[in-house]
């Protein structure tokens, strides 16, 4: 599988897109950053902007992860799902890999899983 990670240019492009106090030390900027309140601007960034394919993937991861914290939190928006699921089958390419990781392939019990993870792996069924 071919993944393209945003470089540092791309990446600055985003933190100061969100407005984000990176320090260029992250090492999992998706994870850092995710904020279950912005979970609607950060996809609506996702298929408002310009963005490169890097860009699209860190963008993506950042909304997964965005939303599974909302639902760990005891929210849910289904709105909101299908919005995210329509992106992901729409640009299946680039979000393979983000796509497998959220399914956690071969992972049966269930504390071992994201939130996502039940919703992820029907994506990925889907395709």
């Amino acid at each position: 599988m071919d993944i393209q990670w945003p470089n540092q240019n791309e990446i600055a492009e985003l933190n100061k897109m969100f407005g984000f106090e990176a320090t260029d030390d992250e090492q999992d900027w998706e994870i850092e950053f995710s904020d279950e309140n912005r979970v609607e601007e950060f996809l609506l960034t996702y298929e408002d902007a310009q963005l490169s394919e890097p860009q699209k993937m860190s963008v993506m991861q950042l909304i997964i992860a965005s939303f599974d914290e909302l639902i760990h939190s005891g929210q849910d928006n289904e709105e909101m799902w299908q919005k995210i699921e329509s992106a992901l089958v729409k640009d299946q390419h680039i979000h393979k890999y983000t796509i497998e990781h959220w399914c956690c392939e071969g992972e049966t019990l269930e504390e071992n899983m994201f939130p996502t993870t039940s919703r992820m792996r029907k994506v990925a069924n889907a395709l």
